[in-house]
């Protein structure tokens, strides 16, 4: 009995260890290595890299295992990527970047590594949302305070016409708008509008 009892324990056990391997789908193009990274297995992120696996691989919808590691909120997984090299604005199926899915998901940490390591503020899907649309929508104020200090844009348009600002009135969130307005925030016409466009109101250090 004592035997059957230590066999189970250590058949458990080689499970746990080589669960992020077992639980990668291989129909959507995901490896060990994605799938280590979007639960935060930092120890298998390594272990997979120092054996080869490519760090920028690309599951079918073009998601890398940094950008599951941003979705996710994982901040130690994210800084050995990015020391690893990953491609730190690669976009997947949707024109998402790492930046943008921590954004999405409120992960200020992971924002603030991103940003520190060269993670373009201003990147923005197909639909125009962006990492400071996504943290107004979220009344995330201390990341939309991370993205402005490194040159985010305060006055972007989505393909809805929606600004920062605009969102923001909406929702009715008094310290973004004060924050915003601070700030020169405006609400630039639609591309097709008819009024002067006004000159939108960037960060600190713009980047395009």
């Amino acid at each position: 009995m004592t035997r059957a009892v230590l066999f189970i324990f250590f058949l458990l056990a080689a499970l746990c260890q080589t669960g992020t391997a077992l639980s990668a789908d291989p129909a959507a193009g995901e490896t060990a290595l994605h799938a280590a990274a979007r639960s935060g297995d930092i120890e298998t992120v390594r272990s997979l890299l120092e054996k080869g696996s490519p760090v920028d691989v690309r599951t079918k919808h073009l998601e890398t295992p940094l950008l599951l590691a941003a979705a996710n909120g994982h901040a130690k997984t994210v800084s050995l990527l990015i020391d690893k090299l990953a491609g730190i604005d690669i976009t997947d199926y949707e024109g998402r970047t790492p930046l943008i899915v921590a954004a999405q998901n409120s992960h200020l940490e992971t924002v603030v590594i991103l940003l520190d390591n060269g993670a373009n503020p201003n990147a923005n899907m197909g639909s125009g949302e962006s990492p400071m649309i996504f943290a107004v929508k979220n009344g995330r104020l201390e990341i939309m305070k991370a993205l402005y200090e490194m040159g985010a844009n305060l006055s972007t348009l989505n393909k809805d016409g929606e600004s920062p600002l605009s969102i923001a009135r909406k929702q009715g969130n008094k310290d973004v708008i004060a924050f915003l307005e601070k700030n020169n925030a405006r609400i630039p016409p639609p591309p097709t509008g008819e009024k002067p466009n006004d000159s939108p109101s960037h960060g600190k250090e713009a980047k395009e």
